[in-house]
């Protein structure tokens, strides 16, 4: 069945029960895990510069690498814990970290690392949300060549 799970992880708090929901169904079926995070483009953008001044000094381009930086530690250093997690649980983890869009991203790690199930949380969003940003989880179930599996955040109303 699921030999190879890909575990799409966020930074919200949704992200622990998509990884614990990845935990639990690895054991069961002694499946090994791909944790990944992707570093969005947005982060990309130097939002330290106000509107109103459009220069971009060296000053403020210091504080936006330093600042990226401390998101790619942050991200790697979430991804280490959780997979000394998964060691610990009896699971075989890999883990990686990559930029660009979190939809593409998901769907060609998988792809490349042959993944038979994508796990990753589902965030609610408004109508109007949806109709001009899209979903993450939405983009990778249409183009995921595996199964997904979307586990809804905790915030979500229960049917």
């Amino acid at each position: 069945m699921f030999k190879r799970i890909l575990v799409a992880l966020s930074n919200d708090g949704a992200s622990n029960i998509v990884f614990d929901e990845a935990i639990t169904l690895a054991k069961q079926l002694e499946a090994s895990l791909m944790l990944v995070h992707v570093l969005p483009f947005d982060l990309l953008e130097p939002t330290l510069v106000p509107y109103t001044y459009p220069v971009i000094t060296d000053e403020t381009m210091q504080q936006f690498r330093h600042r990226w930086e401390e998101f790619e530690k942050a991200g790697l250093a979430r991804l280490q814990a959780l997979s000394e997690q998964a060691i610990a649980a009896g699971v075989t983890p890999e883990f990686t970290q990559n930029v660009g869009d979190p939809g593409r991203v998901i769907c060609q790690v998988a792809k490349t690392w042959d993944a038979d199930l994508i796990i990753m949380g589902r965030r609610e969003q408004s109508a109007l949300g949806k109709l001009i940003m899209g979903s993450t989880s939405q983009f990778v179930t249409r183009h995921s060549d595996c199964a997904v599996l979307l586990i809804p955040d905790g915030d979500e109303p229960k049917a």
